[in-house]
């Protein structure tokens, strides 16, 4: 016998930074967490999934086309890849999850356009006043490139 449906799924906080609902089977973006544009994005698309008998229609988009693509969203996607990657170094692993959550405290929310190579310095400076190293903060400004 199937689960049955909500006539109002969660309002989730996503890893990425963003509010997502799950309405028929697909993940639906809705903006940042908790900023009045998700609330009425995600009002939105319940109204929409109600109307239709506890259906999406195709049509309706999944990602919000204006939203920005965010420092965090990209080091969720290295992390994933990460994982899979070096599943049996766990060492290493752990290296790039250090690496990624000190990228995303200090620009998790910068859109991606706006990180460049100044950024990257102010990593780097981080990273060797963290360590007192320069090779080291050298050496792991080469991995986040």
């Amino acid at each position: 016998m199937s689960r049955l449906k909500k006539a109002r799924p969660n309002y989730r906080f996503h890893s990425s930074g963003q509010a997502v609902v799950t309405l028929d089977a697909r993940e639906f973006y809705l903006g940042t967490y908790d900023s009045p544009k998700s609330h009425a994005r995600y009002l939105e698309l319940v109204t929409i999934y109600n109307a239709n008998g506890l259906k999406m229609p195709d049509d309706v988009e999944t990602h919000l086309k204006n939203a920005p693509i965010t420092v965090r969203c990209l080091t969720l996607e290295f992390r994933q890849h990460a994982q899979g990657k070096f599943a049996s170094n766990p060492h290493r692993l752990r290296h790039f999850e250090r690496l990624c959550e000190t990228i995303d405290d200090e620009y998790g929310d910068t859109p991606v356009d706006e990180f460049g190579p100044r950024r990257l310095a102010e990593i780097r400076g981080l990273l060797v006043a963290d360590r007192n190293t320069r090779s080291y903060g050298n050496q792991q400004t080469r991995e986040i490139v």
